[in-house]
């Protein structure tokens, strides 16, 4: 069952803390506000969540995942993110992570997501899904 997080604060306490702090520099800063409204989706997962953010058919997917949200269940209910998503109109899903971090590719790989070798560049991975 697919839950929306929609406390700022808990969104930002999650942001914050020390297993996400490194992979949101961004968030550490004392003014940052997340993106809300009609383009964040905040769905959760465990204590954590998935932050998709819509740009218009395009949407960014960030992991914020605390220790031990991932687990049975855990690609289920992240495909069911995606169906959610798809239905809504979004074309394709996008995410890029450090090469070092090969948890997250090989959760990319689970879900079916391919690697797109022409933005992966430098230290980053990309792996995007498309609806279709």
């Amino acid at each position: 069952m697919i839950e929306r997080e929609t406390s700022l604060r808990r969104v930002l306490e999650v942001m914050r803390h020390p297993a996400v702090a490194p992979y949101f520099e961004r968030a550490q800063k004392p003014d940052f506000v997340p993106p809300c409204g009609d383009a964040a989706h905040y769905l959760k997962l465990g204590r954590g969540f998935i932050a998709y953010l819509v740009r218009q058919h395009l949407t960014e997917m960030h992991g914020c995942l605390l220790p031990g949200d991932v687990g049975k269940g855990s690609l289920t209910l992240v495909r069911e993110h995606f169906a959610y998503l798809f239905a809504s109109g979004v074309k394709l899903i996008r995410t890029a992570h450090s090469k070092e971090h090969r948890r997250a590719s090989a959760m990319c790989r689970a879900l079916g997501m391919r690697k797109n070798e022409e933005l992966s560049m430098g230290e980053l991975n990309v792996y995007e899904v498309r609806n279709g």
